[in-house]
C-alpha cells in the first residue's frame, strides 16, 4: 500500500476534509474505544494535522500534532488513528 501524506494547519483543512477527519477519529475513539468525550475540541484549531491517504483516497492514518507552547494541551501528539490494515504492513505501526 502506498500512502500519500499531506500536512496541514487547521485553516488549510476544508470542510468535508475535516467531517472525514471527525468521522475516523469517532470511530475509533468513541466506537471502539469507547470513550464517550467531546472528541472535536478546542485543540483542533492550534494543531497541525497528518493525514495519510491509500491509492483509493480513503484516509489509512491520520495523527494531529499539539503544540504545548500555544495551548493548554499536554501531549503533543494526538488522536492517532490507522486502518487495521496499516498493521504489519507500514513497519512504524507494527505493535512488536
Amino acid at each position: 500500500m502506498n500512502i500519500i501524506w499531506t500536512w496541514k494547519p487547521f485553516p488549510d483543512i476544508s470542510g468535508p476534509e475535516m467531517h472525514e477527519i471527525l468521522a475516523i477519529r469517532q470511530s475509533v475513539f468513541v466506537l471502539e474505544q469507547q470513550c464517550f468525550y467531546l472528541d472535536a475540541d478546542e485543540f483542533d484549531p492550534c494543531s497541525w494535522h497528518l493525514v495519510g491517504r491509500d491509492n483509493a483516497g480513503a484516509i489509512a492514518t491520520y495523527a494531529r500534532l499539539c503544540f504545548p507552547q500555544f495551548s493548554s494541551c499536554r501531549n503533543a501528539l494526538q488522536r492517532r488513528r490507522h486502518s487495521p490494515y496499516c498493521y504489519g504492513h507500514l513497519g512504524f505501526f507494527d505493535n512488536t
